[in-house]
């Protein structure tokens, strides 16, 4: 299938086919990839002002091209979904899974999948 049938059917951003052609499309390679074990360290406050800061452990469960700004993500970057698995935190449950993009700036990389 060439990347012209593929893309008659759904955008780059949302159709599934073989990296080779997502390559021809010259989109930059993402940082991570399905399976990838990643982190987010994170800072914040609690209720009486105290700073604190944390780290969230999860896996990529996707990724999507993101090819216009939409909302708060700037245009032509890739986004991840992430499962978190567990924290330093106890200040959420889990695991869970918020359906919410990740930057990848915001990710690092524990373990390739």
């Amino acid at each position: 299938m060439s990347v012209l049938e593929c893309l008659s059917s759904a955008s780059v951003e949302t159709s599934a086919f073989p990296r080779c052609e997502l390559l021809a499309k010259s989109l930059p390679l993402p940082e991570f990839a399905i399976g990838d074990l990643v982190a987010d360290d994170w800072e914040a406050e609690d209720a009486r002002g105290v700073e604190y800061s944390a780290t969230d452990f999860g896996e990529v469960l996707g990724l999507r091209w993101i090819s216009e700004a939409e909302s708060w993500l700037p245009q032509n970057t890739w986004v991840y979904f992430v499962r978190w698995t567990h924290s330093t935190s106890d200040v959420f449950s889990y695991p869970t899974y918020d359906g919410e993009p990740n930057m990848g700036c915001d990710l690092r990389l524990i373990k390739r999948a």
